[in-house]
């Protein structure tokens, strides 16, 4: 019988734990009988993706897997010492507990454990190489792997839950699942245009600019254009940059992680963040715009650009009279680039193709308003880019199957 325990501390929100909560759901989807220890650093985060999930227990059974307070250190070193970990999954180097360090390091304690490290997904080319790379520990019988996220033949690909996969079937039927019918109560799928923004803090006014012109290119189509604002650190200056707007902008309020999947699946343009959110919308074939994770030198645009290049390719034969192959990645680059902050070296390499970048604040806000008008009125003649894309990595098989697989050749 497969035993695991998953180790998640929470950093950005949502994007860590719902990943960590994602892989658990689609391991007892393939192992019902597994079991699951999911140790997690903030409960509270766990419950707003996970309403089962009691912020206040720090032992409770959800779902199947048996969730534990990470902060806890008298309960879990009980517990793990009565029933040591065989095989950890290690969520984006987290990390251990110092409870579990003092277990598995004890001198008394001569198992054989092996710890799998679930990095983050990059597009970058180091993930080939890094994928199911040894990495030593401070003891022999504690051994580590790393195990590759990714969008090549030589990582382990995207998690392919099967309640996501299910919605994105009813997203490509024109159906919307039973889980959302409270939030699109009232929108009509054939005559709303449905723009989701789930972005980290900036300054939107170019974006709420840009949505009204696609705002009075829709109308005579027929289309009402809807705008949500999805909940989170971006919400705040979003919602505040709208306040002159006319479109009508929509609160879908916090939804658990199966609702959210729904939710967005039904979304026509998607100005995404997070790891979990991001990986969804590269399985989905939705127009899409990253919000990357800021790094120090903008470090985040050399991630971008290697998922730009990627995604090249599948862009090659775009004939749109507003940029073409090109479009998304010069505006995804500066979506996420800052003129107050200097480039390090990769960077500034990674940036090269595009240009001379902006010099101020100014000029960076006209061409972003610019790109991002071009994008939205692009979009429907992008999608089957983003759509060829999106099979393209779903072809790449689900994460969750390579690594029950390679667990079962340990």
């Amino acid at each position: 019988m497969l035993e695991l325990t998953i180790l998640c501390k929470v950093v950005d929100n949502f994007g860590d734990i719902g990943v960590a909560y994602r892989l658990a759901r689609s391991i007892l989807e393939r192992e019902p009988d597994a079991k699951l220890r999911l140790v997690v650093s903030c409960l509270e985060s766990f419950s707003r993706i996970c309403p089962a999930v009691n912020p206040l227990l720090h032992e409770q059974v959800v779902e199947g897997m048996n969730v534990f307070d990470w902060n806890d250190h008298d309960l879990c070193k009980n517990e793990f010492s009565i029933r040591p970990p065989r095989i950890i999954l290690e969520c984006f180097q987290c990390g251990r507990p110092d409870w579990l360090e003092e277990i598995l390091f004890d001198d008394s304690f001569t198992d054989t454990v092996q710890i799998i490290n679930i990095e983050y997904l990059t597009a970058e080319s180091w993930a080939d190489d890094f994928h199911l790379l040894k990495s030593g520990t401070r003891k022999a019988s504690i051994k580590k792997v790393n195990f590759m996220p990714g969008f090549t033949q030589r990582t382990a690909g995207l998690i392919q839950d099967e309640k996501f996969m299910q919605c994105l079937c009813r997203k490509n039927q024109g159906a919307s699942g039973p889980s959302v019918p409270h939030v699109l109560h009232g929108s009509r799928k054939e005559s709303s245009y449905r723009v989701l923004v789930f972005s980290y803090p900036k300054d939107f006014a170019f974006l709420c600019r840009s949505l009204e012109k696609l705002r009075k290119h829709l109308e005579p189509r027929g289309k009402k254009l809807e705008v949500w604002a999805a909940h989170g650190a971006g919400r705040e200056s979003f919602v505040s940059a709208c306040s002159n707007c006319t479109f009508e902008l929509k609160d879908p309020g916090y939804l658990d992680q199966c609702s959210w999947d729904e939710f967005l699946t039904q979304m026509d343009v998607l100005f995404i963040r997070g790891e979990d959110s991001f990986a969804r919308a590269s399985l989905a074939g939705i127009p899409f715009v990253w919000n990357i994770y800021p790094q120090e030198g903008q470090y985040h645009l050399v991630k971008l650009q290697a998922l730009h290049d990627r995604m090249e390719p599948f862009f090659s034969h775009a004939e749109s009279n507003n940029g073409g192959s090109r479009l998304p990645a010069r505006f995804s680059l500066l979506y996420n680039y800052s003129v107050k902050e200097g480039l390090c070296p990769e960077a500034q390499e990674s940036v090269v193709p595009f240009g001379k970048l902006p010099s101020d604040q100014n000029a960076l806000n006209l061409e972003l308003e610019e790109l991002c008008t071009d994008f939205l009125l692009s979009a429907e003649e992008l999608r089957p880019c983003f759509e060829e894309f999106s099979r393209y990595v779903r072809s790449l098989g689900n994460l969750t199957d390579h690594l029950i697989e390679f667990i079962s050749r340990l």
